[in-house]
């Protein structure tokens, strides 16, 4: 179905994207803008409160996952699958 989507849309404004993803995404955006815009002092503090609330609660969260991805990715570069080209096929690039 995702790739459907893709091939039918090759022209004007949702050329290459799942348009559902980019109307949703776009959407969300000018909701976030126009809020910011038209009540700053509110959008302030709920922003800040969220950003606190990450910081205080969520830390420990964050750093064990980029602890968890570091490591993975650690370990598929001296893997057997460090080796693995990414892309296409007739571009040279770095490999071992």
């Amino acid at each position: 179905m995702g790739n459907e989507i893709s091939r039918n849309n090759k022209k004007g404004i949702f050329a290459g994207v799942n348009p559902i993803m980019a109307t949703g995404s776009s959407f969300l955006i000018i909701l976030f803008v126009i809020y910011t815009t038209l009540a700053p002092e509110h959008a302030s503090g709920v922003y800040s409160a969220s950003k606190n609330y990450i910081a205080t609660n969520l830390a420990w969260y964050y750093v064990g996952l980029m602890s968890i991805f570091l490591f993975i990715s650690i370990y598929l570069v001296f893997s057997r699958y460090g080796s693995i080209k990414l892309g296409k096929p007739d571009v040279k690039g770095a490999t071992k």
